[in-house]
């Protein structure tokens, strides 16, 4: 197992307010040797928790593509447009936004009361307060079910996946994205292992999930060099049911207690003791970039007051905190200090660590730029402190 005693609960901490005891969490991981799904053991005893801010804003021009690539891939799946949508935890409301462009009419659910509700609504949005499965959706059909990076939160991804179904049209289509629990382990990745996440799915017990849900793969997308996995998926017909049937057993086994893959938690606890020795190596005044869950997660491994502050290219989060066991980092504008000041800045937000590490250069600054990224991962941009 892999234990962090002290995990924070949030990323963001608003201004004045002194972490306590219910700012925090457990996370004991657990991983079965049967078929390769991970999950946090003392979720159970997590209570509600609603982070003071939402955590898919797009604030790059990479992150805006992503959200209108998706749209049209979206679209392509569809027989038809107009369809009606409806999007599972739709955080920002971006990703509806952008379908009620391409002429589709858009039902956004998500229970966050931090959602601004006014902007969907004028793009002709709909907008539900609710978790899934919702009462309030259980006598309506959709031809596309969206439900990106949510699965991993849920106690119950099986009823999840399950509602998901009873929620198609006969011939309407899901798309699931989630991150990818073997990338986790294939590169050892303490980074990706944070609150509030539940779930580390490996592609057998996905596939078995999504099998046992009554559902079936027509299409496959590999994000970010395969950190994140979207599945597109349609009800299961019945030509598929003996094929199922057969196809269950070898792919997801219920979680036995008594297996769990010791090994891969002892290494990733290796790589948190190698991360631990590099943070305490940095020299000079320090800072992270990316009040995300990569920082998130670091500052729940490693809670050192190591670093000066926190970068991040989110306006709402200028003037708060990032937060550990051992104390709070404000959050600042990269744009309205002397960068210099600055030995060395570490990119917790390493998906877009490339485009990040060169808006600094082209804001000036001199010192080390380091990545959060598994070395085993890194191709081109900044080398990672892992190394």
């Amino acid at each position: 197992m892999a234990v962090v005693a002290n995990a924070p609960l949030a990323h963001v901490l608003r201004s004045g307010v002194t972490p306590t005891s219910e700012h925090f969490s457990t996370i004991d991981l657990r991983r079965c040797s049967a078929c390769g799904h991970a999950w946090n053991s003392s979720a159970e005893t997590v209570f509600s928790h609603e982070p003071s801010f939402l955590t898919n804003k797009p604030v790059s021009q990479s992150m805006d593509t992503r959200i209108r690539d998706l749209a049209r891939y979206l679209t392509d799946s569809l027989a038809h447009t107009p369809s009606r949508v409806l999007e599972v935890g739709a955080g920002s409301g971006l990703l509806s936004i952008a379908l009620a462009d391409k002429g589709h009419e858009v039902c956004a659910l998500e229970p966050s009361t931090r959602l601004d509700t006014s902007r969907l609504t004028a793009c002709g949005v709909r907008v539900v307060r609710d978790f899934w499965p919702s009462s309030a959706l259980e006598l309506e059909k959709f031809d596309l079910v969206v439900c990106v990076q949510v699965l991993e939160h849920s106690m119950s991804p099986g009823h999840f996946l399950t509602a998901i179904a009873g929620a198609l049209t006969i011939d309407g289509r899901a798309y699931v994205e989630v991150p990818s629990g073997d990338w986790v382990w294939r590169h050892q990745s303490p980074i990706d292992v944070h609150e509030p996440h539940i779930n580390y799915f490996s592609e057998a017990s996905l596939h078995g999930l999504v099998v046992e849900a009554g559902l079936r793969v027509i299409g496959r997308q590999d994000l970010d060099a395969g950190r994140n996995i979207g599945l597109l998926l349609r009800r299961t017909d019945s030509n598929d049911l003996l094929v199922n049937s057969l196809n269950t057993n070898s792919s997801w086994r219920r979680h036995d207690y008594e297996t769990f893959a010791e090994s891969d938690c002892l290494a990733l606890a290796s790589a948190v003791s190698a991360l631990r020795e590099r943070v305490q190596s940095l020299r000079g005044s320090t800072a992270l970039y990316g009040a995300n869950a990569g920082s998130q997660s670091l500052l729940g491994w490693i809670p050192t007051t190591h670093w000066d502050c926190i970068f991040d290219d989110t306006p709402e989060y200028w003037g708060h905190s990032a937060y550990s066991a051992q104390g709070t980092f404000p959050i600042l504008n990269p744009e309205s200090v002397d960068l210099n000041d600055r030995s060395v800045i570490v990119i917790a937000a390493y998906v877009h660590d490339v485009v990040i590490a060169e808006r600094l250069r082209n804001l000036g600054f001199r010192g080390e730029i380091l990545t959060l990224r598994p070395p085993s991962a890194v191709t081109v941009g900044p080398p990672s402190l892992l190394t």
